[in-house]
């Protein structure tokens, strides 16, 4: 489940995906994963995805140079 929220005595979604349930008792729930944002991942691929694209400009500049 994803978006979930409490209400009453169940973990709850308006989104459920997969048949599966949109809601189950929180008696059910073990444990629960949360996303967390992280700045270093955030960065590292935006230098890859950066520094590829900067080297696919030079590539094609290089190759559409008349000279």
């Amino acid at each position: 489940m994803e978006q979930v929220y409490v209400r009453g005595d169940s973990l709850r979604t308006d989104r459920p995906f997969s048949n599966s349930p949109a809601a189950v008792s929180l008696a059910d729930v073990d444990q629960l994963q949360v996303g967390e944002f992280s700045t270093g991942r955030t960065l590292r691929w935006t230098v890859i995805v950066g520094g590829t694209a900067l080297l696919a400009l030079i590539f094609f500049a290089m190759a559409t140079d008349p000279s």
